[in-house]
């Protein structure tokens, strides 16, 4: 899981919780972040209702909260013995389960885990694969091939097609971050992505500085697109500058 310093007012995440002795995962908001003395992150759930027409808010423990996973491709195929999460609408939540049968008209039969979960008939748009939040990434990957492929031909010719938004950023790239923070107002500082959340999040690990508890440790954020550049080309030998001139001064860490 993701540590509480990452959540943010209005981050989408999905919500651990025990439903007939088998895990289940309800869409929330993060309505603010956890408080230094509480350590607790508050939630408003997407689906789940209090009193009938009220949607539910409470306080839930960081370890509890995963980022909301990618979604499926529209023409995404699953197949027997898939392991999928069933989105089910009475309970408002995703709940794991295996597909046992595949059916016309984009019908699947599947089986839960758990007790009382018997079979169940699941239309394909209620259903996505079952992926785990570990260490920062999905497992398996959003990016594995059969996420990512088209079904062109009756040869079975698979194409691995991938698009790639203009401000995205690839694992491991060196870039430039910004703080939201007035008093940091106009600093960028020297990154590198460690994680693709999607929507346009990214987990970095400065290059600069450490973590407050330990310094052996890089200090890592949670940053949007729009917080995140390239890292400039260097500066051509001996440039001279004049008065007026708008520049970047390296001081304390940062440009």
């Amino acid at each position: 899981m993701i540590s509480d310093r990452f959540w943010r007012g209005g981050d989408g995440v999905e919500v651990e919780r025990v439903v007939s002795g088998a895990a289940a995962y309800f869409p929330a908001n993060v309505v603010s972040a956890p408080s230094v003395r509480e350590k607790l992150v508050w939630v408003e759930y997407e689906a789940l209702m209090a009193g009938g027409s009220v949607r539910m808010k409470e306080y839930v423990v960081p370890t509890r909260i995963r980022p909301s996973p990618p979604r499926e491709l529209l023409n995404t195929r699953f197949k027997d013995g898939d392991d999928v999460d069933v989105f089910r609408d009475s309970d408002g939540c995703w709940v794991r389960g295996d597909v046992t049968a595949v059916l016309e008209n984009s019908m699947y039969i599947v089986e839960f885990e758990g007790e009382n979960r018997p079979e169940t008939e699941v239309h394909r748009s209620n259903l996505r694969l079952h992926r785990d939040w570990v260490d920062g990434n999905w497992v398996p990957s959003p990016l594995q091939q059969g996420n990512n492929v088209l079904q062109s031909t009756p040869k079975s010719i698979k194409l691995k097609i991938k698009f790639r938004r203009r401000d995205e950023y690839e694992k491991g790239a060196t870039v430039e971050v910004r703080s939201e923070e007035e008093a940091y107002a106009g600093s960028w500082y020297c990154a590198r992505i460690i994680s693709l959340l999607g929507d346009e999040k990214y987990i970095v690990e400065h290059l600069r500085f450490r973590s407050d508890g330990d310094e052996t440790i890089p200090l890592r954020d949670l940053v949007v697109a729009q917080n995140i550049r390239p890292v400039p080309p260097p500066p051509v030998l001996s440039p001279s500058y004049e008065p007026g001139d708008e520049v970047d001064a390296w001081v304390n860490k940062r440009w």
